[in-house]
């Protein structure tokens, strides 16, 4: 009985964890586009307009220095979404996002915005703009990403 009250008390706090996309990286798959060339400061190199937690391939032939700009959103019938949030995620540091924006605690419609100035390295690489909450349904989010 005390194993199964221990379960029943961890459980909350698991659901909160999963629906901070801050807390831990996620995938980097499947692949929602790919750019593979070198670029020239101002020039918009990815711009995904709609998709779901979309994940762009980066293969710079050096470092190359880039602005990430993203913007999301989530429904929820009746008010009870929780906790949702967007984080841009890098392959190559994945201690913490590089950018994220607010959690709204309760909603019925979220839209969130979140950017960050990132160094690629060489080679393959992968960002990935990724939404998470409680109750509701990822209905959009866009990955903007400019040369610097």
């Amino acid at each position: 009985m005390n194993a199964m009250r221990f379960v029943l008390l961890m459980f909350p706090m698991t659901a909160l964890a999963a629906a901070n996309c801050s807390s831990e990286s996620p995938s980097f798959s499947p692949v929602t586009q790919t750019y593979e060339a070198s670029c020239k400061p101002g020039q918009q190199i990815v711009n995904v307009l709609q998709a779901k937690s979309p994940v762009v391939k980066l293969d710079f032939g050096a470092a190359q220095e880039i602005t990430v700009s993203t913007h999301s959103g989530a429904k929820s019938a009746g008010h009870n979404g929780r906790n949702a949030q967007v984080c841009i995620w890098r392959s190559w540091a994945l201690e913490s996002p590089c950018g994220q924006s607010a959690r709204q605690e309760s909603f019925n419609e979220w839209d969130g915005k979140a950017s960050c100035a990132l160094k690629v390295p060489a080679g393959p690489q992968y960002v990935r703009a990724w939404q998470t909450n409680e109750n509701a349904d990822e209905h959009n989010t866009t990955i903007v990403i400019t040369c610097r």
